[in-house]
């Protein structure tokens, strides 16, 4: 994959001196309240590390009472460890998220593949699978691979289901939010009108949130990478097809049917070649990687391998981390498992070049 990501450098990262405050954003019941308070102390400290209770009501706006008592429910629960730290030169009792806590999963499908992934509360991966399958297979033979896949790294990886606290899935077409169908514009058109969300929820017995891999790559970016701290921001992915995750004033935009980044079927040429969509002259048939690879071929250079052969079985850390990590912040952490995020080693990922010639 080529990943290209352009941010707008209007606001300034978030830091203790100047980060926004997060209030609750659901309102109503004192329930909602708890549970909203409880996310906003989770996030500061996903954002900032290791912080004091006095720094976690700075950052949250939350009186101090409040975010003493959601730290001693988080600890119970097993989700933040307690250590000792220095602020303004003087001893004083943190907290941080404890990475062995919980473990979320991630799926992130493809025209011929398919990688599943495990995560801590850290993000640093425990384990990964890849499974191959030939271009058009259904997408029910699709996600009955990737789940026997998963199922495999949870019993490699010792991952018992009272720890998984979320899944995220991408795929590489437009999702409608309301109803979670594949809409047209995939390049998988075998997927277009089902439900892979309904799906995974019915073979895996967990809730799993599904969206277009380029939205959860801007929902990591915006998150965890590059565009961290922007309230705007463009992600754009150029694989197969041509497709963008749009952050707009903080949050992915999406459009009322999922359509928003699917800029890749603009037409650029009015008589230009036969687009799959059934346009012609799209920008997809100009400038996706097939056509790169094609030109190439036609003017006699040696093509590269962009992947290598991996087995099914392959142990390799997913390629995709930023439509890994992606998946499962969108399910209030349990999305970035599928955006494809590599916050611990983003100069220097642990593979090889995926881009080599013979």
């Amino acid at each position: 994959m080529i990943f290209v990501r352009l941010s707008s450098t209007v606001d300034v990262k978030g830091s203790l001196g100047n980060s926004v405050r997060m209030r609750s954003q659901d309102g109503g019941s004192q329930q909602a309240l708890r549970r909203s308070n409880r996310r906003n102390v989770i996030a500061a400290l996903r954002l900032h590390g290791r912080l004091s209770q006095a720094e976690l009501a700075e950052l949250t706006g939350l009186a101090p009472s409040s975010v003493s008592a959601i730290v001693r429910e988080l600890v119970e629960s097993g989700l933040l460890e307690v250590g000792d730290g220095i602020r303004n030169g003087r001893r004083s009792r943190t907290v941080r998220l404890d990475p062995r806590g919980v473990v979320a999963g991630g799926f992130d499908f493809g025209r011929t593949h398919a990688r599943v992934a495990l995560l801590d509360f850290s993000f640093s991966p425990l384990g990964a699978r890849l499974v191959e399958y030939a271009d058009g297979t259904p997408a029910s033979t699709a996600v009955d691979l990737a789940v026997a896949a998963f199922a495999h790294l949870r019993s490699s990886t010792g991952t018992d289901s009272s720890r998984l606290v979320g899944i995220g899935a991408g795929v590489p077409g437009p999702v409608d939010a309301a109803t979670g169908a594949i809409g047209h514009g995939s390049i998988l058109p075998e997927w277009v009108g089902t439900d892979p969300r309904s799906t995974l929820e019915q073979a895996l017995g967990h809730r799993v949130q599904v969206d277009n891999d380029a939205n959860l790559g801007a929902l990591a970016e915006h998150t965890l990478g590059a565009a961290r701290g922007h309230r705007q921001a463009v992600y754009l992915k150029i694989e197969s097809g041509i497709g963008a995750g749009l952050v707009v004033d903080g949050r992915v935009a999406r459009g009322g049917t999922g359509m928003a980044g699917e800029f890749g079927h603009v037409s650029v040429d009015e008589g230009g070649a036969l687009c799959r969509c059934g346009s012609r002259g799209c920008l997809e048939t100009k400038a996706s990687v097939p056509i790169a690879i094609e030109t190439l071929h036609r003017g006699g250079r040696p093509l590269p391998k962009l992947w290598p052969a991996w087995p099914a079985t392959a142990t390799r850390p997913v390629v995709a981390w930023w439509p890994i990590s992606g998946a499962m912040w969108g399910s209030r952490w349990a999305g970035c498992a599928t955006c494809s995020t590599r916050p611990s080693w983003s100069s220097t990922p642990p593979w090889p070049a995926r881009a080599t010639y013979s």
